[in-house]
């Protein structure tokens, strides 16, 4: 895939752009044509939410898989109703979300993560781990 660079002195737009481009900014007026998702990796540097776990970091990119992970996740540790664990595991293989976890599992791994790591609450990595898994997901992606 292509790669391009985004120059700009401060106060330029630069973000604003980017976040137009990716979604996460109404357009005022005009229309923008999406070929392919363009991805933007957040600058600032806030806290986690103290129970997000790293692996939901790495789904974060595909915003309705997060929380069904995390429900399935539930389901599994406290071994609850089968029924519903069934419909949440047809809902996530539907959505792809199986291929997509292996995706960012591996890319994770490239990037130093191990399986135990990705179960860790997100609060707990230090400043840089979190960028590592923010990459992480935007090249799993």
């Amino acid at each position: 895939g292509a790669r391009t660079g985004l120059l700009g002195a401060n106060g330029s737009g630069k973000t604003t752009l980017l976040r137009l481009l990716c979604g996460q900014l109404p357009l005022q007026q005009g229309q923008i044509e999406r070929r392919a998702l363009p991805l933007y990796l957040e600058q600032s540097g806030k806290a986690p939410d103290a129970d997000t776990l790293a692996f939901e970091t790495l789904l974060a990119f595909r915003p309705e898989l997060p929380p069904l992970w995390r429900a399935l996740h539930e389901q599994e540790y406290h071994m609850a109703d089968p029924v519903v664990y069934a419909e949440q595991v047809a809902h996530f293989a539907e959505l792809e979300g199986y291929r997509y976890q292996a995706q960012a599992e591996s890319m994770a791994e490239s990037f130093g993560f191990v399986s135990c790591d990705l179960l860790r609450p997100l609060a707990s990595f230090s400043g840089g781990e979190r960028r590592l898994l923010q990459l992480a997901a935007i090249f799993a992606a």
